[in-house]
């Protein structure tokens, strides 16, 4: 549920807060948001430099897949008409798929896991 506020409210760290204290927690928000995306960026940037995944725009990638992530909070529900694991297989393969694996490289990727 909290990720799910989260995820809703991300869009408030845009807009400026004339409270001191509100503005401080946007500021605080905004770099925890940005040291994640960093952090994303740095780790497949590392994984296209030894060849684990093709070479792309890792700050790109980096968003795309962060964007999909987030996105299942805005609409999965624990008893909702979709099941965990199908939600869980389908993402996972859309992800492995996005950075670049064949879908063969991403089944044994998933197998090993």
């Amino acid at each position: 549920m909290r990720l799910r506020v989260l995820v809703a409210e991300q869009g408030l760290l845009n807009t400026r807060r004339t409270s001191p204290r509100e503005e401080e927690a946007r500021e605080l928000a905004r770099a925890h948001a940005r040291e994640l995306q960093l952090t994303w960026t740095t780790f497949l940037a590392r994984a296209m430099e030894r060849g684990a995944i093709p070479p792309d725009d890792p700050r790109l990638l980096a968003r795309a897949i962060l964007g999909l992530y987030n996105s299942i909070w805005g609409w999965y529900r624990p008893n909702g008409v979709v099941a965990l694991p199908s939600v869980a297989d389908f993402f996972i393969d859309r992800v492995l798929a996005m950075i670049g694996l064949t879908p063969d490289a991403a089944h044994e990727l998933r197998m090993a896991a």
